[in-house]
């Protein structure tokens, strides 16, 4: 057998290169290459440098933006708790945001045989030809099915849990 002389790396570097912009709004161009412009000329070992800096910058804000995001659960949380005790829905403030209590439903597998029984379920009730049922099937059987009052699908299990939308009033 004759040895391989063409490998994918050097297939693709002989085919044409694709504008890294292709996707991006004429905003984000002109943001980009502004950003660009100091950098052009330098030795690819300078930029690299500068990238990987960008890099590391970009990790430790997503570290902080994760613990930031942790106190907006706990906040959500606390709020959906204190609208529940008062009994309200929606809270106005000065500011003229306006924090709404919006029950969203979880569907789920019950128990530890749920998803065997709700594939019984399907098979028995005409998805038999669909291999597997995709999770937005799943939900949607289960919403119908509260819809219409009528029992949810064997094996499943559907839950309520409070959803806070938040809408500021002076961006």
């Amino acid at each position: 057998m004759a040895k391989r002389t063409n490998t994918y790396g050097s297939v693709l570097r002989n085919i044409p290169k694709a504008d890294r912009a292709g996707g991006w709004t004429p905003e984000r161009r002109g943001a980009v290459d502004a950003a660009a412009a100091p950098l052009q000329g330098k030795p690819a070992s300078e930029v690299a440098a500068i990238l990987a800096d960008l890099e590391r910058d970009k990790a430790w804000r997503k570290a902080g933006l994760s613990a930031l995001e942790i106190e907006i659960d706990a906040a959500e949380g606390a709020l959906a708790a204190a609208m529940a005790a008062e009994g309200v829905e929606q809270v106005r403030l000065a500011t003229g945001d306006l924090a709404s209590l919006i029950p969203t439903p979880s569907v789920s597998y019950d128990g530890d045989d749920g998803r065997e029984r709700f594939r019984l379920w399907g098979v028995a009730n005409g998805y038999a030809q669909q291999m597997t049922l995709s999770a937005q099937t799943r939900d949607q059987l289960a919403k119908d099915a509260l819809l219409s009052g009528t029992p949810i699908p064997d094996g499943l299990t559907v839950k309520a849990w409070d959803k806070i939308k938040l809408t500021l009033g002076d961006v």
